[in-house]
Formats: structure tokens, sequence, C-alpha cells
């Protein structure tokens, strides 16, 4: 006959330590909240949004954007139209501002083949600003950077629903995610 009974259960909690005896746990958990921020050095902060969050559909739905600037490699984005709200979700491996820059570049030069001046040349008095969704670190032991930063953004062009809703995305590409299954097995 057991004393402690049958089944066992384990109970987990985190260590104390200063931190945690010191700080208030709301303030803890709002303190890492500051959405994408400006550099203020270039020509593109501009476009930035700088809130923690942005609404999409007129204060239908909320996305919280992650921390990060117009420096920041390795990004997901979204690029939301302050006419409508219709927004588009976007990688870049670069700097955040080059992508930005090169998406107005499109514009101005009419690329059909760039989204955002498919919607600007159908409604010639929107515009857009940029926000970082997710920030995707390279791995410590290397791997496919562009891969993962093609999951990342698949998983939010499928979590926003881009090509139904007010996504203004063409299509949302699996590759990435088979190219990883692929590997896997």
């Amino acid at each position: 006959m057991a004393v402690l009974g049958d089944v066992l259960t384990f109970s987990y909690r985190t260590n104390r330590n200063l931190k945690n005896l010191l700080e208030h746990p709301i303030e803890s958990k709002n303190k890492n909240i500051k959405g994408t921020t400006k550099c203020g050095a270039c020509d593109y902060c501009k476009y930035i949004i700088s809130c923690p969050t942005v609404c999409l559909g007129s204060n239908d739905f909320e996305v919280r954007l992650a921390s990060g600037s117009c420096n920041t490699n390795g990004v997901v984005y979204i690029a939301v139209c302050q006419g409508c709200y219709n927004f588009f979700i976007g990688k870049t491996e670069r700097k955040f501002q080059r992508r930005i820059y090169e998406h107005q570049y499109s514009i101005r030069k009419r690329n059909d083949n760039n989204a955002l001046f498919r919607h600007i040349n159908i409604n010639p008095d929107h515009f857009f600003h940029f926000g970082i969704l997710e920030v995707v670190g390279m791995d410590t032991r290397g791997g496919d950077w562009n891969n993962k930063l093609d999951r990342a953004e698949m998983r939010w062009q499928i979590c926003l629903n881009v090509t139904v809703a007010r996504g203004i995305n063409d299509h949302i590409c699996i590759k990435p995610e088979l190219k990883h299954r692929a590997t896997k097995l």
C-alpha cells in the first residue's frame, strides 16, 4: 500500500530570485510591449507604425507588433493601408528600412508586380504604414534562415487570412513548410 497514493502528480514553479521578488507582476508582463520603433536616423521612419498594436478593419481586430526598428534584419512585417485598413504580410532578410524603400520605389515606378502599388493604383489617395510582426532570429547552430523566415511569413499569412479577408497578398506559398517537413523525414 502506497502512503502517498497510486498516482504521483508533479508541480513546477519558477525559482525565487531577486527580480521576481522586486518586480510587480503586471508591470513585468507589459514591460516588453513596445512595438516597432523608429530609429530616427533614416528617411523611412515616417512610414513606421510606432504603436504596440495595429488595428485591422477599423478596430475590428488588433495585432500586437514585435519589438524592433527600421534597422532590424530578418523580420516578418505588415503593411497597413491607412485609407481602408487592408494589409499586406511580407518578409525580408535585409534591414526593414530597405524593404520599405523597395515598396516605396515600386509605388513610385508604378510596378505592377508589387501588391501595394496595385492597391494604390485602384485607390490613389491611400498610403501604407509598416510594422514588424515577428523578428526571426538565426539559430545558434545555423540552419536555413531563409526557410525559417518563409515559414514564419506563411504562419502569419494563414493566421490573418490574407487571401480572403482584408489582405492584399496574392497567394500563400506553402513550399517552405513542405521543405521543412521533407528535411524531418
